[in-house]
């Protein structure tokens, strides 16, 4: 029989005291961690309380990346009819960002036959087979329709299910999303810089989100600081700067350019009718800008 220590009070241990009683914190069925839920180090831990050694989980979609131009050069400055990549140094990292996870990156040349051979499952070498095997591919540019732009095309000419055939936006409509054959999804970026980054936060970035189980974003809004005026037929999706509470659109917003995006707070959406100061618009966060700190 165990006795008090000298240092305990004369009328310790009361009853019930120095004991965490059963159910104290959960009862028997009760919901800790629901599904859904992007778990933390907090949640392991308490789901390693509740008694489980194993947790099920969706796992981060795989993503691949085929980048198309015979243009487009890796290094250096480009010449007369040469364009530099802007996609393969940013997407990884992006999709990333945006909870996939990066499998493979080719790069391929603009004929229909080669667009054809990595798309199809019928893969021989291990980068193609590897191309296959994941959750979503993104193209990049060949999404016009000219007679250097393959990828519609081929879509068709492999049964591919046509989910979204370009959007009434400005900058980005050529942007598609398909299923393929084999079940893959395909998010078909523009070849523009600015488009293409568009695509990704209006198609990519939810489309990562379903199928990794995350929830909605809510929406945000901003007040335009300046009036816009209207484009009948298309909704612009134009990088900003929020000073004094007010959104003030980028003067660099068309689809080859970078400089507005890469010194922007959000993406204004600006509807068709256009808008006033001071009204408010739709805004989409950039993944690099969510979780930093208010400014003072």
């Amino acid at each position: 029989m165990l006795s008090p220590s000298s240092s305990a009070r004369s009328d310790e241990p009361r009853t019930g005291e120095h004991i965490r009683p059963a159910g104290e914190e959960a009862a028997a069925g009760e919901v800790t961690i629901r599904r859904g839920t992007l778990l933390n180090p907090a949640h392991i831990a308490l789901a390693a309380v509740c008694g489980h050694d194993t947790l099920p989980v969706l796992r981060a979609p795989r993503v691949s990346l085929l980048l198309t131009g015979d243009e487009v050069i890796e290094y250096g400055l480009p010449e007369s009819g040469q364009v530099r990549d802007t996609f393969g140094p940013q997407l990884p990292q992006l999709v990333t960002m945006l909870g996939g996870r990066m499998d493979v990156v080719r790069r391929l040349s603009d004929r229909y036959e080669d667009v054809v051979a990595a798309l199809s499952t019928d893969a021989t070498d291990e980068t193609s087979i590897a191309m296959s095997s994941g959750d979503v591919l993104i193209t990049t540019g060949g999404t016009g329709r000219s007679e250097a732009d393959h990828l519609r095309q081929a879509l068709e000419d492999m049964d591919a299910e046509m989910l979204i055939n370009g959007i009434a936006m400005r900058p980005g409509h050529p942007t598609m999303l398909a299923r393929l054959p084999d079940g893959r999804l395909l998010v078909a970026l523009p070849g523009n810089p600015l488009a293409a980054m568009m695509a990704v936060f209006t198609v990519l970035s939810p489309l990562l989100d379903g199928l990794r189980g995350a929830p909605l974003s809510p929406e945000r809004h901003v007040l335009a600081g300046v009036d816009i005026e209207p484009l009948p037929g298309r909704t612009r999706l134009v990088p900003c700067r929020i000073a004094n509470g007010r959104a003030v659109p980028s003067t660099y917003f068309r689809s080859g350019m970078l400089r507005g995006i890469a010194d922007a707070d959000a993406i204004m959406v600006i509807p068709e009718a256009g808008c006033t100061k001071d009204e408010a618009v739709t805004a989409l966060p950039l993944p690099w800008t969510v979780n930093e700190p208010p400014a003072h």
